[in-house]
């Protein structure tokens, strides 16, 4: 099994070695009071106030046998970190046209290509719920998301404290939108379960060590009530690696490049019993 392990590159010639919580948390904090200068709270909420009501992400999520959300991030090697063309908009429109249902755009400031421009550009691009994935710890990044256009956001148990938790889940609640919260052992569960988040997504890989076991989806899901959506992530690239959660919950979330790949993207698809339309980049080509 392929493992992928995340790399947290920090722009402008900084170090590109993984980064801790503590110092995504600590550049989070410095990069948010920044903001606060540029645009205050109060000026954000009245952009946020302009937006069209977000679409239903749960009503997305439970329109389908199993759903099938995409992230949208940037495809290119890991040792470029500057000057990669990346055209979120068409990788978006790529995606929906591959079956996602709902798409998670990386706003991830430490990455090369990240930026909250690109979510903005991907809800005008397609007609199917967007969500913001980040490292959410203020609702400044909540009031931010909902002022760029986004339906939902991604917040991570592991990053945050449980009273920061119940802050973050009642701030994206007032603001229409949908919260995901990523969890990724028993404790972070229970830490989430009592401020009753509409989803829950189980990551079966932890970022911190590289490792990925997907039987942390099958453990955790009897724990979580009935009423609120399950979500399964992290080290689904095969349509086997699928096939070993997608019983137990009611949608999973694969990278761009799972749907990109013609065999591993049709196997999935139809273990989901999801249908799409001809491409085509994706039809054999004729016979001569």
């Amino acid at each position: 099994m392929v493992i992928v392990v995340y790399r947290y590159l920090l722009k402008r010639n900084m170090p590109t070695r993984p980064l801790s919580l503590e110092a995504i948390v600590a550049h989070k904090k410095r990069l948010i009071a920044q903001k606060q200068v540029v645009t205050p709270l109060a000026s954000l909420r009245a952009l946020a106030s302009m937006q069209e009501r977000p679409r239903d992400v749960c009503s997305a999520i439970r329109g389908s046998h199993v759903a099938l959300l995409a992230q949208v991030q940037n495809l290119a090697p890991e040792e470029e970190t500057v000057d990669i063309p990346y055209d979120a908009v068409a990788l978006a429109r790529r995606l929906v046209a591959l079956g996602a249902q709902a798409l998670l755009v990386l706003t991830d400031d430490n990455q090369p290509t990240g930026g909250i421009e690109h979510l903005t550009l991907a809800t005008h691009a397609v007609d199917v719920p967007v969500i913001r994935q980040d490292y959410i710890i203020d609702e400044y990044q909540v009031i931010e998301t909902r002022a760029a256009g986004a339906d939902g956001l991604l917040l991570r148990a592991s990053l945050v404290n449980a009273a920061t938790m119940r802050r973050l889940i009642s701030a994206t609640q007032r603001n229409r939108m949908t919260e995901i919260v990523e969890v990724r052992n028993e404790d972070e569960l229970l830490t989430a379960l009592p401020y009753e988040p509409r989803i829950i997504a189980i990551n079966n890989h932890d970022p911190e060590t590289g490792v990925v076991d997907l039987t942390a989806t099958r453990r955790l899901r009897p724990l979580i009530p009935a009423h609120i959506l399950t979500l399964s992530r992290g080290g689904l690239y095969t349509p086997q690696d699928v096939a070993a959660v997608f019983r137990d919950v009611d949608g999973i979330i694969v990278g761009p490049d799972v749907l990109l790949t013609r065999p591993a993207a049709a196997g999935i698809r139809d273990l989901l019993h999801i249908t799409t339309k001809p491409h085509p980049i994706d039809s054999d080509p004729p016979a001569n």
